[in-house]
């Protein structure tokens, strides 16, 4: 059973390579794979980004939380350039990433300085708020911690780079070891 990533990327793969039952991993499982159809391309980059079109931010965002059938037409709509039947749907889910991103975005939620903790916040928001963040206060390098996943409800770790880039750690974070300053 092939292991694929539980996002756009992975549904993608799916879609092309005709696989009937993947092994579906969390968003944030590293596949390598070469997508040449630019419009394909910019539905990738489209992830948790406030300003990509928002179909194909609505695909990739149904794709994260598992509404397979329901990213899947959103990705015919995005490659047939037409308006999705489950319009309201979709935008009803972008309108709560958006609204979960921008009350996650708080000075607050930093201590000790860069180490951000939204361990109640699930991890398929961590795209949308590493990109708020970013287009906000610009690049910077930061942790996060974030709530789990469906398919891992453990505590996750994330460090993002300068770029906004956000690489999740594969170790559980450590407690124990943590500095407070």
């Amino acid at each position: 059973m092939k292991k694929l990533p539980l996002n756009i990327k992975g549904l993608l793969i799916q879609r092309i390579e005709k696989i009937a039952e993947p092994s579906w991993q969390p968003f944030w499982f590293d596949v390598h794979y070469s997508f040449s159809d630019p419009r394909v391309q910019q539905l990738i980059s489209a992830d948790g980004s406030p300003d990509s079109p928002w179909v194909a931010s609505a695909a990739c965002l149904a794709a994260r939380l598992g509404r397979l059938n329901l990213a899947n037409r959103l990705i015919d709509s995005w490659m047939d350039n037409t308006i999705p039947k489950d319009a309201a749907q979709a935008k009803i889910l972008l309108r709560e990433e958006r609204r979960n991103a921008r009350k996650i975005v708080s000075h607050r939620r930093e201590w000790p300085k860069d180490v951000f903790h939204l361990e109640d916040t699930p991890a398929w928001m961590i795209p949308a708020f590493c990109k708020l963040r970013s287009k906000l206060f610009g690049a910077q390098e930061y942790r996060i911690l974030s709530g789990g996943h469906l398919l891992d409800n453990r505590v996750q770790d994330w460090h993002v780079s300068y770029s906004g880039h956000a690489r999740h750690v594969d170790e559980p974070p450590s407690f124990a070891t943590a500095t407070w300053t």
